[in-house]
C-alpha cells in the first residue's frame, strides 16, 4: 500500500465486529495470510477497563433503549389532543440535569 494514498477508511474499521474474540489469539487458530502464510507477529490485548466497556457494549445492545408501551401512549395522546405539556417540570428536569453535570 502506497503510504502517500492511505484514506481514513483504509485506517480504521467500518464496523465494530461484536462476536470479535479478545485478547492474543493461539497462532494455530489464526486466519493465513495472502499468499498461505500466517501472520504471528501482531497481538491485541485489552485492559480490564476495556473489557469490561466491551461486554457493557454487547449487553446494552440485547436491550431496547425505547419502551414502546409509553412511546404508543403518548403518541396516542397526542393524537386525540389530551396530551399536556408541563413546562415547570420540563424546566426542573433540565435544572436538574445541569446540577448533575457540575457536580
Amino acid at each position: 500500500m502506497d503510504i502517500k494514498n492511505v484514506k481514513p477508511s483504509d485506517l480504521l474499521p467500518s464496523r465494530v465486529d461484536r462476536n470479535a474474540t479478545t485478547g492474543p489469539q493461539p497462532a494455530s487458530t489464526r486466519a493465513p495470510a495472502a499468499g498461505g502464510r500466517t501472520e504471528t507477529g501482531d497481538q491485541l490485548t485489552l485492559t480490564d477497563s476495556a473489557q469490561r466497556l466491551l461486554e457493557a457494549t454487547r449487553s446494552a445492545g440485547d436491550a431496547s433503549p425505547v419502551d414502546q408501551a409509553r412511546v404508543d401512549a403518548i403518541r396516542s395522546s397526542i393524537a386525540d389532543g389530551s396530551y399536556v405539556i408541563d413546562p415547570e417540570r420540563i424546566a426542573a428536569g433540565l435544572l436538574k440535569m445541569e446540577q448533575d453535570l457540575g457536580e
